[in-house]
């Protein structure tokens, strides 16, 4: 009887045990939940949910309160459950929503219980009290500044705007009148200059103020410098705006400004080609004699060596008589594939007259839309089939018959018309191709690696434009003996693309899957024991900066050509390749685009063809241009074999070989627990690369929990290794975790995802779906916190 008594006493205690544990479960998930209930509550009000989209909030157990006097009871009974008054939801505290939503009683409540009126946004950058400035919750307000300490504005600083969620100026500061008339003049012209290309209003504004101003007002004011320049752009398209400026100026003025008024003028000068009209010029294009009869010297044209293409041939006698020097025909561009035939005849003798190689580039120039060329669609706007088949015949009777090289069959063969195919036919190189003159040349400098390059290279980063570094090629640089690297990326960092705005809701920013690639880099070079780096300028690469050197045979001069690549990501294609040289300064050095791309174009156009089936170039003496393809063989050592051969490779091959041992150092130290070490080898430059192969080994070691969680303690330890580890691989990576790693481990993974909610939208959504799939509802539940919603919520977007 003795022994049945305690052992039902012991069965007591292990019950009430039991039940305490549950209890004690439960008060821990009870806080989360009360809070969701709490947004859910105040969110599903009239006036809680967003202007854009909508905020998606979990079917509740409570119903949905009738007004604010019922929102309140319910927050008084969660407030006991543990909710928190200061989470944030949707980018908010339930104090910013309430105001946001004009629920004045509810705004009160939560102050008077706890809600902090200081931090109410994720974005840290407004108060409660700028909140209800902004949506003129006036009871708020004074609320705000009679016990919470608010002191009121004079003006109101640069914040959201509630309409848009944009930022917005509001001011109350008061504006000085301008004095005098040229006080006047130069606040009316800052106004005007808002961007660097007045429109249209803009010029007639100030036409109209200029009108007002006297000659000694208007002389006094644009000898000021500064006013000099504004003036020119507020004036240089708009008609006859040029002229007039100009001829209120004294003449001695303008000629000593008149370099400057040139490349202000050339900048803004441009022709544009379509169907109606073919050709046409803008105002800039068309003012240039207002300068031009005013000169007493010769202009420099070096800021568009190209004018010629940019403004109507009429204007060619005064274009080359004010000091232009391009006899090249290749500058006048889509000239002559787009002029009629009858204008075609008409500018042929100045054609003759002003270009050199007139005669020898002119069917050329005709046929400008079916030649491999820099751009996508070259001419696009050219003449008809009919009429470019007159100007070639035109050409014919004048005994022009230069063959033209560097046709594209694929674009011919779209044409339905015998008679153009004929006389393409008739135009087209008759001899066997000679040896070509631009062949690809090796690097001629010395390849070495060390620690100094692999610290460099091991650390995350970027190119200019903020492009991830990942490709990495050898180039020779003049007056160095060791080899340097270019440096760059082929995509931007990631951006949002589903987000969630305080102010408006959820809304979409568009894809830039098809934006264009990347088309700027770095070169890296040793040098007094670091590693410079000096950027290689926009425009300059495409796509992994893919350059290769070559050589002119004839003139013994090389050119570093890129790939050719442009257009979006989504729709790429493979033209002409932009040729540079190296600018050799006092200090440094630096590429450029040359300054003969015409040579180099007329010589890939001989040297060039286009592939059957496929829009690539194959050179001779050069080689293939291929579709985007980064050639690189097996990993090891080969891996200085392609850069020698002027291949791209990916830095973490070469990161890999030159730092195996560092690696495995790395590896070594984790599992060793010296968390010494690996703070040690961190600070000198650690791939996330190998941090996230260890972070997967981890997962698939036969070890035992204790020892995996020991392991990813020390790999989680450097939260901004963790950091970027993580942002280079989302989805797999954290997926990974949740056959094995338990809820409390998850925390630095969800701060990081509660840090960038929108970029991290997509892989968290995968993300939580797999824990809900696995039956890791609290892991689910806590990755929609981090992502700012409600534990089963999400967003909807219009």
């Amino acid at each position: 009887m003795k022994l049945f008594t305690l052992a039902f006493q012991w069965i007591r205690i292990i019950a009430l045990a039991t039940f305490l544990l549950c209890l004690f479960g439960t008060a821990q998930a009870a806080p989360e939940d009360a809070t969701d209930a709490a947004f859910a509550a105040l969110l599903a009000l009239p006036g809680g949910q967003p202007r854009d989209g909508a905020w998606i909030i979990p079917e509740q157990e409570e119903p949905v309160p009738k007004n604010e006097k019922a929102l309140i009871a319910r927050l008084v009974q969660l407030k006991k459950d543990g909710a928190n008054f200061n989470a944030i939801r949707h980018r908010g505290t339930l104090l910013a929503h309430a105001i946001r939503a004009g629920k004045d009683r509810t705004s009160v409540w939560l102050l008077r219980n706890g809600a902090d009126p200081q931090h109410v946004l994720f974005s840290k950058d407004l108060t409660a009290y700028d909140l209800a400035l902004q949506f003129k919750r006036n009871a708020i307000v004074k609320l705000l500044e009679n016990q919470y300490g608010f002191r009121p504005k004079a003006s109101l600083t640069p914040s959201k705007s509630a309409a848009s969620g944009k930022t917005a100026a509001a001011s109350s500061t008061v504006t000085v009148a301008p004095r005098s008339r040229l006080e006047q003049a130069a606040k009316i012209m800052e106004k005007l200059l808002v961007t660097p290309y007045p429109d249209e209003a803009a010029q007639l504004e100030w036409q109209k103020f200029a009108a007002t101003l006297s000659q000694a007002e208007y002389v006094a004011f644009f000898k000021n410098e500064a006013h000099f320049e504004a003036l020119i752009l507020l004036v240089r398209n708009s008609e006859g705006g040029l002229e007039n400026a100009l001829s209120r100026l004294p003449l001695e003025l303008v000629r000593s400004k008149a370099q400057e008024i040139a490349d202000l003028v050339a900048e803004a000068s441009y022709v544009s080609y379509y169907e109606h009209p073919k050709i046409s010029y803008n105002v800039a294009a068309r003012s240039w004699p207002a300068l031009w009869h005013r000169i007493d010297r010769a202009l420099q044209y070096t800021s568009k060596p190209d004018l010629a293409g940019h403004i109507p041939p009429a204007l060619w006698p005064e274009l080359f008589a004010s000091g232009y020097a391009i006899r090249d025909a290749a500058v006048t561009g889509c000239l002559l594939s787009a002029v009629d035939p009858e204008a075609f005849k008409a500018l042929w003798i100045d054609f003759q007259r002003f270009f050199v190689d007139a005669r020898e580039t002119a069917p050329g120039l005709v046929l400008g839309k079916y030649r491999l060329a820099r751009e996508p669609s070259p001419c696009y706007y050219s003449s008809s089939p009919v009429d470019t088949v007159a100007k070639l015949e035109f050409l014919r009777q004048q005994g022009v018959s230069s063959p033209v090289t560097g046709l594209r069959k694929s674009l011919l063969d779209e044409v339905d018309d015998l008679s153009l195919r004929a006389i393409v036919a008739a135009f087209s190189p008759t001899m066997e191709p000679g040896v070509p003159r631009l062949v690809q040349s090796a690097q001629v400098c010395d390849l070495k690696f060390n620690d100094l390059w692999l610290d460099a290279l091991a650390k995350e980063n970027d190119v200019v434009s903020h492009i991830p570094a990942k490709y990495a090629q050898v180039i020779e640089l003049p007056g160095h003996a060791k080899c340097g690297l270019i440096v760059s990326g082929d995509q931007y960092k990631d951006s949002r693309e589903d987000a969630d705005d305080f102010f408006g809701g959820a809304y979409r920013e568009g894809s830039t899957r098809c934006g264009d690639l990347p088309d700027a880099g770095e070169i890296w070079l040793e040098e007094d024991a670091q590693i410079r780096i000096s950027a290689i300028k926009e425009g300059q690469c495409y796509g992994g900066c893919n350059l290769r050197k070559v050589r002119d045979t004839q003139a013994g001069k090389d050119y570093w050509l890129n790939n050719g690549e442009r257009g979006p990501q989504c729709s790429l294609s493979w033209q002409l390749p932009d040729a540079f040289e190296w600018q050799t300064k006092p200090k440094d050095a630096s590429l450029i685009p040359t300054t003969e791309a015409n040579l180099v174009d007329r010589l890939l156009r001989e040297q060039c063809r286009e592939l059957p089936d496929s829009h690539d170039m194959v050179c001779r003496g050069i080689g293939r241009f291929r579709e985007g393809e980064i050639e690189s063989s097996a990993d090891g050592d080969e891996v200085f074999t392609d850069l020698r051969n002027g291949r791209v490779v990916p830095i973490q091959r070469l990161v890999d070989q030159i730092g195996h041992e560092r690696k495995a150092e790395y590896a070594a130290a984790i599992a060793a627990h010296h968390h010494a070490e690996v703070r040690r080898l961190l600070a000198t430059g650690i791939p996330t690369a190998w941090t996230a192969a260890e972070i997967l080994a981890v997962g698939k070691a036969d070890l035992t929990i204790e020892e995996k969680r020991r392991r990813i303690a020390i790999l989680f330890a450097n939260a901004d290794q963790l950091y970027r580890t993580l942002n280079n691989n989302r989805y797999d990576l954290t997926e990974s975790l949740l056959a094995w790693m338990p809820y409390q481990d998850w925390k630095p993974i969800l701060q990081i995802i509660a840090r960038e909610p929108d970029i991290w939208r997509s892989a968290a959504s995968s993300l939580r779906k797999a824990a809900q799939e696995a039956n890791r509802v609290d892991l689910a539940c806590a990755i929609d916190h981090a992502q700012g919603l409600l534990c089963g919520g999400g967003l909807v977007f219009d």
